[in-house]
């Protein structure tokens, strides 16, 4: 195998481990799960660019419906983020911050979470998870 062919199998490799998608393809689904003094259910969908920068959204259904735009950085295994979210039927914005283990071949993420803002009268911190939904 040539030195070009070797390097680009690994970039393709890394490419997919990554949680990367093809132009035009949609990112595959997640399930959520989020525990504060309750749990929470829904679903998100992201993708992680070359450099390690995470983007996408969040929709939170049950019990209460949040929305949040997803950011931060992945390095060595480890998501560290810092991203906006909303509860509508509340009328009131939040940050949550923290940071997860990712999975090498990105089928699950689970970490720590603490929210701040109108949305959280006092700072709370809770855990959660993403599962990749089979296909």
């Amino acid at each position: 195998m040539s030195n070009l062919h070797r390097q680009l199998v690994c970039s393709i490799s890394l490419i997919i481990a990554s949680g990367l998608t093809i132009r035009g393809q949609a990112p595959p689904p997640y399930d959520v799960r989020v525990e504060f003094d309750q749990i929470s259910t829904g679903t998100t969908t992201f993708v992680v660019d070359k450099a390690g920068k995470v983007s996408g959204t969040m929709h939170i259904d049950t019990p209460n419906v949040v929305d949040a735009t997803l950011a931060g950085t992945i390095k060595d295994g480890v998501w560290t983020f810092e991203y906006p979210f909303s509860m509508p039927d509340q009328n009131c914005t939040g940050t949550a911050s923290g940071t997860a283990k990712v999975t090498a071949d990105v089928s699950s993420v689970s970490g720590t979470v603490s929210i701040s803002g109108g949305c959280a009268p006092q700072p709370m911190s809770g855990t959660f998870t993403f599962t990749k939904r089979p296909k």
